[in-house]
């Protein structure tokens, strides 16, 4: 069974509990916080941080960041962990408030605010093949499906990106 790791899911006491683990992965959750008692036989608990996972590298198929990246300074840090722990070919899931939505300025908590193409670029920088969740139409030309989703990702309330680990040369 292959393994995934879900980051920053909350534990049920300052955040809700809220996995996008499947049932076809062994799921691993990561949170700064114990879990209440009644979600710890949903899968493995570890207490830690995404800037420093503690586990091997290459250790997951799937690794989930749903709305931690907007929370952290240190951003690039954290992909290259989350990078780490990625076996080959796996796929990294992140999701954070787009800049054109109220939510991405609503929370306290929020350190950063992400453009398409600023998340874009950090997943890039730390060694991803970056894919959008933004489809559009394929009976439409390939030219004017670039353009809708290009424009749909600056109007979109959430961005979601996937990024494939590749083999570095």
């Amino acid at each position: 069974m292959q393994r995934a790791l879900d980051v920053g899911v909350g534990t049920g006491k300052r955040y809700q509990f809220k996995t996008h683990v499947t049932v076809d992965h062994e799921p691993y959750f990561l949170d700064l916080e114990r879990p209440e008692p009644k979600l710890r036989n949903l899968g493995h608990w570890v207490r830690g941080d995404v800037r420093r996972l503690p586990f091997r590298s290459e250790s997951f198929d799937l690794v989930i960041a749903s709305h931690i990246l907007e929370h952290l300074h240190e951003v690039e840090s954290a992909l290259r962990e989350l990078w780490r722990v990625l076996r080959y070919g796996g796929r990294l899931r992140v999701q954070v408030p787009n800049y054109s939505s109220i939510y991405a300025y609503l929370d306290p908590d929020h350190k950063q605010v992400f453009t398409p193409g600023k998340l874009r670029k950090l997943l890039r920088s730390v060694g991803f093949r970056v894919q959008s969740y933004v489809r559009c139409s394929t009976l439409l030309p390939r030219f004017l499906r670039r353009v809708l989703q290009l424009l749909l990702e600056h109007v979109l309330d959430e961005l979601v990106y996937v990024g494939v680990k590749k083999r570095r040369y």
